[in-house]
């Protein structure tokens, strides 16, 4: 099991040996010199869904290009990485919001112990102190 990754600045790692998953009633601390998360925020949206559509372009002219050829609309989805802008945008906003990047994780497959099986891979997740205050996974 792969469980070690970077933090959003690019440094340090997570071992999720030793995770504690948040109680219900938890809240993040609050910092009264906070960035506001919603600054600019319409434009960092935008990137992510231009970032979304061209790479879908891209991967589907790499296939069509080695002359493989997904089924329907599978071949611009299969190179996985149309979601890394939605994934820049919710490491933004966390951020912003007040949580130090070193407690944000992703760039490499994170694995975290699941419900319905053993453990369950993320592209985003933020941990402090040793307890997981967030795992996202992108879908497209």
């Amino acid at each position: 099991m792969k469980n070690l990754s970077q933090n959003a600045a690019g440094k340090g790692t997570l071992n999720v040996a030793n995770i504690t998953p948040p109680s219900p009633i938890s809240r993040p601390e609050k910092d009264m010199n906070m960035a506001e998360p919603n600054e600019n925020i319409g434009n960092r949206i935008s990137e992510a869904v231009a970032h979304y559509w061209q790479t879908r372009k891209t991967q589907r002219d790499k296939q069509k290009k080695r002359g493989v050829s997904d089924a329907g609309l599978r071949s611009a989805v299969t190179g996985g990485a149309q979601m890394d802008g939605f994934i820049r945008l919710f490491t933004r906003i966390i951020i912003d919001a007040g949580m130090d990047e070193r407690y944000v994780f992703g760039k490499r497959l994170l694995e975290l112990p699941g419900f319905f099986r053993p453990t369950k891979e993320w592209d985003l997740v933020v941990v402090k102190n040793g307890h997981l205050i967030a795992a996202i996974e992108a879908k497209s």
